[in-house]
């Protein structure tokens, strides 16, 4: 056999060509010896694997007994990655990882939807149950096993939506809606018990269960700061107003009016960032404003015009700043306020066509101002 001597004089052994080009027979398959080539070096040899001997092992450890394969892969990435880890583009460890990452995200991501709405329906089945079960027997229950009952529904939803409530995502979506029943479950909670339970009157339970309602709302507000959060929060302040006004008086006369102050208090509280999310607030305060002086009893000459200048207002705000919703509640309440304070202005029959009219003027108007200040 053909020697070389190094300049340790050390012999190893060489490769013959014929051994590298011929191929395998019946009598001789290729080995590890086979695909390598000796180089020599100072103090001995080092085998240097090929890039066809680092593939046939790359496919061997796929296809053995003892190897691992690529994990299951969507069609086509499987197959791409068993070559690229023949080629020895990427290593084993490498293509797992990329067939889990590409396979992973979808399937959690429909889990996660699944589970949304799984627990949208259960819960909806789970209140439409509770009414017509409450419907059918709560009469016949006493007043402890009223309370009980709808203790046992806040805790529970209070207590999913805690456990959900600082995930992102469809999780999120749903701790925050569970969140929201539970500031009317309360409000239910602590009517009954006032009304049921301690024989309290109707007017006086109903700020009391609204009011626990917004302090309940208020605190998770500020715990996820969501729209969900916000709208439910909201909603307690407008029922807690209306029970303190039933409270104070029958027939609700200055409703209108506070709730148009509630609404300017919210939109200001959007403007300087206190009431996140911002666009919900500036959507929610806008209605206040615009439903507010509709319902005025007193002086309803006085609070139709206010109606038109805060619609009009409205307006500007949102071309101004560019605020696509409160454009559209400020352009509908303008044509809702105009023709009513034509109306109770002039106390005339064709006031609603006046108004119209009126309406069509103050916005061309207003858009010809606009776009003056537009201008540079």
């Amino acid at each position: 056999m053909p020697v070389v001597t190094d300049r340790s004089a050390r012999v190893i052994p060489l490769l013959r060509r014929s051994d590298r080009s011929r191929g395998p027979t019946a009598s001789s398959t290729p080995t590890s010896s086979s695909m390598s080539t000796i180089l020599p070096v100072r103090h001995g040899c080092v085998p240097h694997r090929s890039a066809t001997a680092r593939a046939g092992a790359a496919v061997g450890s796929a296809h053995r007994p003892g190897g691992r394969a690529v994990p299951d892969a969507p069609h086509p990435l499987r197959p791409t990655l068993e070559r690229a880890v023949a080629e020895g583009i990427v290593t084993r460890a490498q293509a797992e990882a990329i067939a889990a990452l590409e396979d992973g995200p979808h399937t959690a991501g429909r889990r996660a939807v699944a589970a949304e709405v799984l627990g949208y329906l259960g819960g909806a089945l789970a209140v439409v149950a509770a009414l017509l079960l409450g419907r059918e027997v709560w009469q016949e229950l006493g007043p402890a096993v009223r309370v009980l009952l709808l203790a046992v529904v806040t805790a529970a939803v209070l207590a999913s939506g805690a456990v959900l409530g600082g995930r992102s995502g469809p999780a999120g979506r749903l701790g925050g809606f569970l969140w929201a029943v539970a500031a009317p479950a309360l409000a239910g909670t602590v009517g009954v018990a006032a009304s049921d339970a301690f024989g309290v009157a109707f007017d006086v339970s109903a700020v009391l269960a609204t009011g626990s309602a917004l302090v309940l709302a208020a605190v998770l507000w500020w715990r996820r700061r969501e729209v969900l959060q916000h709208v439910s929060t909201f909603a307690a302040a407008t029922a807690t107003l209306f029970a303190v006004v039933g409270l104070v008086d029958d027939l609700y006369r200055s409703l209108g009016p506070l709730v148009w102050v509630l609404g300017l208090l919210w939109i200001a509280a959007a403007a300087s960032g206190w009431a996140r999310p911002a666009p919900a607030g500036w959507v929610l305060g806008a209605l206040a404003v615009i439903s507010g002086p509709l319902g005025a009893d007193t002086g309803r000459s006085a609070w139709a015009v206010v109606g038109v200048l805060s619609a009009a207002a409205l307006v500007v705000l949102g071309v101004r700043g560019h605020r696509q919703w409160l454009l559209a509640i400020g352009t509908v309440g303008l044509f809702v306020a105009v023709p009513v304070a034509v109306a109770e202005i002039f106390d005339a029959e064709l006031g609603p066509l006046l108004g119209l009219l009126v309406v069509g003027l103050v916005l061309v108007a207003l858009a010809v101002v606009l776009t003056r200040l537009r201008r540079p």
